[in-house]
């Protein structure tokens, strides 16, 4: 029988690969998004890199022969993704990111969508997890990218922002039209809202003024302030505004009586790697705000006011369990 605890030399292998690709410096932002997938795939795979690690402090290098047979092999993928990006450049120009980019893969193996790889690599403005980036457009609104988002600005012809994926928060709106997918939103002057984008799932939240929409199937509405609608596809769903969901501008992520599935399942935009949950805690509800700087500390909090405890394989491999 063989003994669970010894990771397979695939496994090892892989886990290799990627130390050796690290200390070369040959880990861009794809690259680290690649690695994050890999990381997070099951508790065996963050468990033979913690190993790793610990077992390289005891080597001051390693082998010569070895590392230049690796990074021989190495360099040939990387010199491959960056004809990959030149070919994303080119089909980007010429037909936009439709199907074609869609069944783009990187030299690493792992499917992305041509809409995520795109915006790791090439948006105006993108954001990791747990990062907000703020600033004045050339319109005078000010915007909040949120964790783990990517968009496009042209302030060229008609004044336009582009969300590829994640979400933004607009102020003071200088009326910039924002496209997501085949959705098209236009504020009036003044206006404040977010937008988030998940595949064709849409959410628009105005605070003051209004957004004219024009949906994919050429269909208009106007939502007001204080309003909410979530787009899947063409289908609308509009309710009223919920003010705890815009605590993210001010670094907050709120609770009100929420489920412990809800809750994860925003939190795991803020962290990298993979945070998960038994079925037996999915329910249990509470309130509150927790900064979003720390989700370590988020998950300890949680830990002390629900009856749960923290299965914790390092720190990009946690699940959360019945205490």
């Amino acid at each position: 029988m063989t003994n669970p605890r010894l990771p397979t030399r695939k496994l090892v292998t892989e886990a290799i690969h990627w130390q050796v690709k690290f200390e070369a410096g040959d880990v861009d932002a794809v690259g680290q998004l690649a690695f994050t997938h890999w990381l997070s795939q099951s508790p065996e795979h963050a468990l033979v890199w913690e190993q790793l690690k610990l077992a390289n402090r005891h080597f001051s290098r390693i082998s010569h022969l070895s590392s230049e047979k690796a990074l021989h092999s190495l360099n040939s993928a990387e010199q491959r993704l960056h004809q990959k990006r030149r070919t994303l450049k080119t089909l980007a120009a010429i037909s936009g990111f439709g199907t074609t980019l869609w069944l783009t893969r990187d030299v690493t193996g792992f499917a992305h969508t041509g809409r995520y790889l795109y915006g790791k690599t090439m948006a105006d403005l993108r954001t990791s997890a747990g990062e907000q980036k703020t600033l004045i457009l050339d319109d005078n609104s000010q915007l909040i990218l949120n964790t783990k988002s990517a968009l496009d600005v042209d302030f060229n012809t008609q004044p336009e922002l582009i969300l590829h994926y994640g979400e933004l928060a607009i102020a003071n709106s200088g009326g910039a039209q924002v496209r997501a997918g085949a959705h098209l939103f236009t504020p009036t002057s003044g206006s404040e809202f977010t937008l988030y984008r998940e595949d064709s799932h849409c959410v628009l939240q105005v605070i003051t003024g209004q957004v004219q929409c024009i949906f994919s199937n050429k269909k208009e509405h106007q939502v007001n302030a204080g309003q909410k609608i979530q787009l899947q596809g063409i289908q609308m769903l509009q309710t009223a505004l919920t003010p705890f969901h815009l605590s993210w501008r001010q670094g907050l992520l709120t609770a009100e009586r929420t489920t412990l599935g809800d809750f994860l399942r925003q939190l795991t935009r803020y962290r990298a790697g993979y945070l998960g949950y038994a079925d037996e805690v999915a329910h249990l509800t509470f309130s509150g705000s927790f900064p979003i700087a720390d989700t370590d500390a988020i998950l300890h909090n949680l830990c002390q006011i629900l009856p749960i405890r923290q299965h914790r394989v390092s720190q990009y491999w946690v699940r959360l369990m019945p205490a």
